[in-house]
């Protein structure tokens, strides 16, 4: 069985590592000891231009260069990728294509290979098939609640603040719900993102599979120290870096140690690395390897995202330190430890509240738990591919040259040349986006996606 799979990010070939690299990795590892031909697809990332790079186990390189002004994080691919994509599937004859992560590859990724007769699977690890800002955190980097209120009319002027567009936002959620359409399976960590993703698209609930990473320390807290926090995981804005400073720097937690453990962004260095010469009870100890948590005491873990996580592998993590764990009540955090034993939760982005439930949680006797036995990610992912078997492709009529509505997402949203587009004054208006869909779908279709979207305006 041949299978590509697409992710952001290389765990190989970069430093920035986080979850999604981390199940990156335990699957290619897995894959290379199964019977199972893999070829990865990453892309290099330049200031002038972006380079997607497709590479088997025995290191044979194909790749596609474009310039960086016609590619953005999430774009809609144009003739030329759609000419070398197709090409590399029918030569390769690959059974099935898995976008782990979406970031930097085309949406038109999706609609090629199911052209061609391949499977398809799809994860979803963030919001990026609703907006943009793929946290969902709006112009002013707070939470803006449009999965709970649908299509929030400040979309619009949210959208134009951070660079961006009505027109390209709506562009997005067309070309995602025919990726959803067209797609074999969609896999999610949680119930939380299974639900929303019903909600928001009316996917239907049996394409979507329910797939909960897996974390394994080897790591226990073998001395919890009372009053002793740990600030868990990368230490950026959505991540609730500044609340997690101004906890530090609370007179209320005068008498608690903090330990930071995580990659810092640029911006909070300097005030972390202060943070740690003024205060006696405060360690700042930065990146570390996922499953290699530098060996640390601590009571309490503390976590201060600001935006709906999906999973959050670093919880687990903390759970399999023994710790307890004070979280936000947003999001995938509810759905995973809502009723749990030595979870605390409080109200996103209020300090009062993080406050309040880390003294509860200091006051509260650690209950010895046992986590359940769950399979490996890796062993759940492989086991889908098996039982998706494989298509057979039918290359005998393929043409160097392909230029159908179906294969190319550009042709089929009503561009010619690229999506650099988006970056010019003259956007498309939502006229052509509708006449972009009924060539794509049909005009009744077309009608019905239409009075969908105004009925989510209206309410």
């Amino acid at each position: 069985m041949k299978i590509l799979f697409i992710s952001h990010n290389s765990p190989s070939r970069s430093k920035h590592f986080g979850g999604t690299e981390h199940l990156y990795k335990e699957i290619i590892d897995a894959a290379s000891s199964a019977n199972i031909d893999f070829f990865e697809m990453t892309p290099e990332i330049g200031s002038k231009q972006i380079t997607w790079q497709i590479r088997n186990i025995k290191g044979r390189v194909w790749e596609l260069k474009q310039p960086r002004l016609s590619t953005e994080p999430y774009f809609f691919g144009n003739h030329q990728y759609s000419n070398w994509m197709s090409e590399f599937l029918v030569n390769n004859r690959i059974d099935l294509v898995h976008i782990f992560h979406q970031m930097w590859t085309p949406l038109s990724t999706i609609p090629i290979a199911q052209n061609l007769g391949i499977t398809t699977v799809t994860t979803i690890h963030d919001f990026s098939h609703i907006c943009d800002s793929f946290n969902l955190l709006d112009e002013n980097s707070t939470y803006c609640k449009i999965l709970e209120q649908k299509n929030s009319n400040k979309c619009s002027s949210c959208a134009c603040k951070r660079g961006s567009s009505t027109e390209r936002l709506t562009l997005l959620r067309a070309a995602y719900f025919k990726i959803f359409e067209k797609v074999d399976v969609v896999t999610v960590g949680t119930h939380f993102s299974k639900t929303h993703l019903i909600n928001f698209y009316n996917l239907e609930p049996s394409k979507i599979l329910i797939i909960p990473p897996k974390v394994t320390t080897n790591i226990s807290v073998k001395t919890k120290v009372p009053k002793t926090i740990l600030i868990l995981g990368n230490f950026t804005i959505p991540k609730g870096a500044k609340l997690s400073l101004e906890l530090m720097k609370n007179v209320q937690l005068k008498d608690f140690a903090f330990i930071q453990a995580g990659r810092i962004d640029h911006d909070f260095i300097s005030e972390l690395k202060s943070l740690d010469n003024s205060r006696d009870k405060t360690s700042i100890l930065g990146q570390y390897s996922l499953g290699e948590i530098p060996n640390i005491t601590a009571s309490i873990a503390f976590f201060g995202s600001i935006w709906p996580e999906t999973y959050c592998i670093a919880a687990s993590e903390a759970l399999e330190m023994g710790l307890k764990i004070v979280v936000p009540e947003i999001g995938a955090f509810i759905d995973r430890f809502k009723g749990m034993e030595n979870i605390f939760f409080y109200e996103p982005e209020n300090l009062e509240s993080a406050i309040a439930s880390i003294l509860i949680a200091d006051n509260f006797s650690y209950v010895e738990v046992h986590l359940p036995e769950d399979p490996l990610y890796s062993s759940e992912i492989l086991k889908l591919y098996i039982q998706l078997g494989s298509r057979k492709l039918t290359s005998g009529n393929f043409h160097s040259e392909f230029n159908s509505w179906e294969t190319s997402n550009i042709n089929m949203l009503g561009f010619h040349n690229n999506d650099s587009n988006f970056l010019d004054p003259s956007r498309p208006s939502l006229v052509k986006v509708f006449i972009a869909r009924s060539k794509s779908v049909g005009w009744f279709q077309a009608l019905a996606d239409a009075f969908s979207y105004i009925m989510r305006k209206l309410n």
